[in-house]
């Protein structure tokens, strides 16, 4: 299989270090489409009430739409994009949003940095999901868009030793 000629998207995940090994993982399986998602388990013959987004009710719930099309994930990209000040974060495939980090004009490490605020993104809109679908929970923006910026923070603090790194710097991205 390694010396074939087919080239898939297994190959191209890029793993980053300064997020915890499952959200790595985590990264992986969703660049696969290997989620867990209502409509992949329907594939599977397992039977649900409804396939529709318990973030938006508004289509499907595929990898694809949970963190790209959703209104809830749409919402976020927007807001990390100008948290970054990087252009608009439109996410037509999941590949297409593992490698924005690689379409930035900066330094490797702020490229890497970045890359981990993706991962660390998607993780947390999974969270979500898994919080309103398991506990009831109700879709709450402000609280999400919160728990992004502080995990990102702490995770790339600490994994990265970025021992410097302020929280107050930090949330207005002023880290260049």
């Amino acid at each position: 299989m390694q010396n074939s000629d087919i080239q898939s998207d297994v190959e191209k995940y890029e793993w980053n270090r300064w997020v915890p090994r499952k959200v790595n993982i985590f990264g992986w399986r969703m660049n696969l489409d290997r989620l867990p998602t209502r409509s992949a388990l329907s594939k599977r013959n397992i039977t649900l009430a409804s396939l529709s987004c318990p973030l938006c009710g508004e289509r499907d719930e595929t990898v694809e739409h949970i963190f790209g099309s959703c209104y809830i994930s749409s919402v976020i990209w927007h807001m990390v994009s100008r948290w970054l000040s990087i252009p608009p974060i439109y996410a037509f495939s999941i590949s297409d949003l593992l490698r924005i980090h690689e379409h930035i004009n900066w330094p490797k490490p702020m490229k890497k940095m970045v890359h981990a605020i993706i991962l660390t993104t998607c993780w947390s809109l999974w969270k979500l999901r898994n919080d309103v679908v398991f506990s009831g929970i109700r879709v709450d923006i402000s609280r999400l868009w919160a728990d992004i910026k502080a995990t990102s923070f702490l995770w790339i603090k600490n994994r990265a030793k970025m021992h410097t790194l302020d929280w107050s710097n930090w949330c207005n991205f002023n880290i260049l």
